[in-house]
């Protein structure tokens, strides 16, 4: 894998100016970080249904077990 571009090189090869491409990262930036804390968010949910589901499995062992 070859070296990354300097900003300036990847500016041109995308055929914007150096301020554009700043902008641009910006913004790529910006979504990643969303797509990151909506991700978060989704496991979170997740994991909280799992748990319910095991203590409601907890739950009925121990009335089954007290009885």
């Amino acid at each position: 894998a070859g070296a990354l571009p300097t900003p300036a090189e990847a500016a041109e090869l995308l055929g914007v100016g150096e301020t554009e491409l700043e902008a641009m990262a910006g913004s790529w930036s910006m979504d990643m970080t969303a797509m990151a804390m909506q991700a978060a968010d989704r496991i979170r949910r997740v994991d909280e249904q799992q748990h319910s589901v095991v203590e409601a499995h907890l739950n009925r062992i121990s009335k089954r077990d007290s009885r």
